[in-house]
């Protein structure tokens, strides 16, 4: 009977193929979610770095740096970002965001800030920073100029259209798109690899289950019979046996119970399928290579009441706790 599983384990295409696709997936969306992260860091180096310029739209996500002279000791912070308002060796007021540590570092440069005013104020040595340049969002515009009680508009004319981050990296768009997409193609590979686990399993669940009542043999050749004259579909109907794409083959005495299954996304329909409880507690579902129409349900489910008129139809409370209790036997 070895030759005849291994048939069944071919023609449900048995194995872990699926398993391996599902890791693959993972292992690119990790790439996915991290070469971003990372790849800023290889491909900025101060050697390219061009002077930042808060006025050029030009250099908006291009590697650049400031020369600062003078930083306010008042900052705007949007969560865990700190952005300060900096005197550059042009005399020109920026953004820069940069960590605290950064900031606190630049004491010489707080000081002739505070002091520039008088006569004694000495210009310190510039602080050069690097980092990427972003187009200043409406949101940070505001955020800056409530920190300094002014209008946007006003704002905007002191600091230009884009601000320096202190750090090498991607636009938050492009870190944001990246990781959705990981944990797209995450999901995708995860759910390949759990298919492919529970169609292994379903498969040799049933093949042990015909093995020990002695029909394996008989359900592989009735099988063969229909697909000389039927094609392949998701779900198969023989004479005596329910066969899914999942890996269940089942006689339909062993069915006890059958009903619709439908799955809603905002109150519209994505999913209907029919759902066949076997005599071990085990499912079978039949699944449509679209979604199932009402009617299509109505005559799947009326062709298994024919196979077995004994078959419990329906969901519903007394359905489930007739079911529960035939298996509990």
């Amino acid at each position: 009977m070895d030759d005849i599983k291994q048939q069944f384990k071919s023609y449900f295409r048995a194995g872990n193929g699926g398993i391996i696709t599902g890791i693959f997936l993972l292992v690119v969306a990790i790439g996915i979610i991290v070469v971003p992260r990372v790849l800023p860091s290889f491909i900025y180096t101060e050697k390219n770095a061009v002077k930042f310029d808060a006025v050029d739209p030009s250099l908006d996500g291009k590697y650049t740096y400031i020369d600062i002279v003078g930083i306010d000791d008042y900052s705007a912070s949007k969560g865990k970002d700190y952005y300060y308002l900096v005197l550059d060796t042009d005399n020109t007021m920026d953004i820069v965001q940069m960590s605290p540590s950064v900031y606190n570092s630049l004491t010489e440069q707080q000081e002739y800030m505070q002091n520039r005013g008088d006569e004694e104020a000495t210009v310190p040595e510039p602080y050069r920073i690097y980092g990427v340049t972003h187009k200043i969002s409406d949101e940070l515009m505001s955020t800056v100029a409530s920190t300094y009680n002014q209008s946007t508009a006003v704002m905007a004319k002191y600091v230009g259209g884009y601000y320096l981050t202190n750090k090498a990296s991607f636009s938050k768009n492009i870190l944001e798109y990246t990781f959705i997409g990981g944990v797209i193609v995450a999901i995708a590979g995860i759910a390949i690899a759990a298919d492919n686990v529970s169609k292994n399993k379903n498969i040799n669940k049933t093949l042990s289950r015909l093995e020990v009542q002695g029909t394996l043999l008989a359900a592989w050749n009735e099988l063969q019979t229909y697909l000389q004259s039927n094609p392949k579909s998701p779900y198969i109907l023989t004479d005596n046996y329910l066969v899914t794409q999942n890996g269940v083959v089942a006689r339909y005495e062993d069915i006890l119970w059958a009903y619709e299954f439908v799955r809603k996304r905002n109150f519209v329909t994505v999913a209907r399928y029919v759902i066949c409880k076997l005599n071990d507690g085990s499912s079978a579902e039949l699944i449509s290579k679209k979604v199932f129409k009402k009617e299509e349900v109505q005559q799947t489910l009326d062709a298994l009441g024919q196979k077995n008129p004994n078959m419990l139809m329906g969901f519903d409370v007394e359905n489930q706790r007739a079911y529960k209790q035939m298996i509990q036997k």
